[in-house]
């Protein structure tokens, strides 16, 4: 939105400026639009698409003059960007569940393979040297396991952190049943990860 203004130098936004209004496109993640209008210094915010009549011909240039009247008119629909401490806390929480995932399935193929040579489940955790021995294919599994088990304890230990540093995560854990990673996933908002149950989370979850 701009008034009698200049186009900036080198490809950025005009010197003279009333305000900046980009649509938030595709439905996906707005973080690094908002961070593209904070680094140009811009009084900016991300916005819904405009609504139109169906009849109306739709185009950029259309786009862009209802964005412009809908914003200087205070009525346009703009698009929740979380602050800088929720987005890296979902970061985190995504992350981390990203890698049980693949822990997950790392236990299951060597499960799997257990069970292809009739040996006992529970001899993943009581005897990994004679396995080892007895199958030497399952020796970069264990490594792969205990490389995810390291990246998964660091990520608990920066969600513990949270827990005890963000207030409302802090009144979180006063709810029985929940784990370290399910209020830091509630407090970011993230609620595909919370819907799960979060990661490590037992019966804990969004309702």
């Amino acid at each position: 939105v701009r008034r009698k203004s200049t186009p900036g130098e080198g490809g950025g936004l005009p010197r003279k400026c009333a305000g900046v209004a980009l649509e938030g496109w595709g439905g996906g993640p707005h973080e690094w639009r908002s961070e593209v209008l904070r680094e140009e210094g811009a009084n900016g915010v991300i916005c819904r698409p405009p609504m139109r009549s169906k009849a109306r011909e739709k185009n950029d240039k259309l786009d862009a003059d209802l964005i412009a009247m809908d914003y200087l008119a205070g009525r346009l629909q703009t698009v929740y960007v979380p602050p800088v401490e929720i987005r890296v806390t979902r970061e985190v929480v995504r992350q981390r569940s990203f890698l049980v995932a693949k822990r997950t399935s790392a236990t299951n193929h060597m499960k799997h393979e257990l069970n292809r040579w009739n040996i006992p489940n529970e001899r993943l955790e009581d005897d990994r040297d004679a396995l080892t021995k007895q199958l030497p294919h399952l020796a970069s599994m264990f490594r792969i396991l205990d490389t995810l088990n390291e990246e998964i304890s660091t990520l608990d230990k920066t969600l513990s952190k949270y827990a005890r540093t963000t207030s409302i995560v802090k009144r979180l854990t006063s709810i029985p049943g929940f784990g370290n990673a399910v209020h830091p996933a509630l407090y970011a908002d993230d609620k595909a990860e919370a819907r799960r149950g979060g990661p490590g989370a037992g019966k804990g979850g969004w309702p």
